[in-house]
């Protein structure tokens, strides 16, 4: 009886049927999904891990590029220093030469003065000299003096009176030249007084030519280098202003006086006075001032 009834007790405490189904089914669960959490928390640990080495070495990656930024920056630094101290030292250096131009252009400008002014003390020293041209070599004979005082009134059929003169000789001295049409050398001559040239210019300018037993003789003035070159440039403008028939006086050292309409222009450029004469003139002829 007591067997029985324990025995009855006992399925009567178990859980039904569908309980333990149940209870079978939850554990089955549990354990698939124990297993599988244990894989996705494996596999989560991976990324982690995966996620850390690779942060890590973005960490790397950044270190070594702000080092090389630093390194840039220094370098940018110093080459901005190297720029700055060039650009300081071309400032300085065009500085320098523009005062060397400087310098350079008051050296110029001394050294035109002195060399116009040693022009000027030359062209005084021959303001009584006369250059003869033409003269046949050995005419002279021993004393050039002499021969030209005779001569020179006679060559241009005037009186003057008594020419004295300091100094007359060819140009270069030396021998005769004897070979056949070769030029006779110039003639220089020293005069005592000024007006005593001046007249002898003078006359000879107005002959327009001198004839001397055939030979065509020349006077000329004496002046230097530079005002000779200076007075020569404005020969093919006087040549244009004779072709024009205008009047004009070439006047010391070399200034181009033009007249024209009653008035008198003067020019110390060829170029300018070229420009000027490009108009209508007068038929009077012109002459160079010696």
């Amino acid at each position: 009886m007591s067997g029985r009834g324990a025995g009855k007790s006992q399925r009567a405490n178990d859980p039904p049927p569908e309980k333990k189904a149940k209870a079978k089914a939850n554990g089955k669960m549990d354990s698939f999904v124990s297993k599988a959490s244990t894989k996705e928390i494996k596999a989560i640990r991976e990324s982690t891990a995966t996620i850390r080495e690779s942060t890590a070495n973005i960490e790397n990656d950044t270190k070594e590029i702000k080092r090389t930024v630093r390194d840039l920056e220094i370098k940018v630094d110093s080459l901005n220093s190297r720029v700055e101290d060039t650009e300081q030292r071309i400032v300085a250096l065009e500085e320098s030469q523009d005062s060397s131009d400087q310098q350079l252009t008051t050296l110029r400008e001394e050294l035109q003065k002195m060399q116009n002014h040693l022009n000027d003390l030359e062209d005084r020293g021959r303001r009584c000299n006369i250059k003869i041209l033409g003269l046949p070599e050995s005419k002279e004979g021993n004393d050039m003096i002499k021969f030209l005082q005779q001569e020179i009134p006679a060559m241009l059929d005037h009186a003057f009176g008594t020419l004295e003169m300091q100094r007359a000789h060819r140009v270069p001295t030396g021998p005769p030249r004897r070979n056949p049409g070769e030029r006779p050398r110039p003639v220089m001559v020293n005069m005592l007084r000024y007006q005593d040239k001046e007249a002898i210019l003078r006359i000879a300018r107005e002959k327009k030519q001198v004839l001397w037993h055939g030979a065509k003789i020349m006077f000329f003035p004496d002046y230097s280098r530079q005002t000779t070159e200076q007075r020569m440039s404005f020969n093919k403008v006087k040549a244009e202003l004779r072709e024009k028939g205008v009047e004009y006086v070439l006047r010391f050292p070399a200034v181009l006086e033009i007249k024209h309409n009653g008035f008198r222009h003067r020019f110390k450029s060829p170029t300018e006075a070229a420009e000027f004469i490009a108009k209508k003139f007068s038929t009077d002829k012109g002459h160079d001032e010696q």
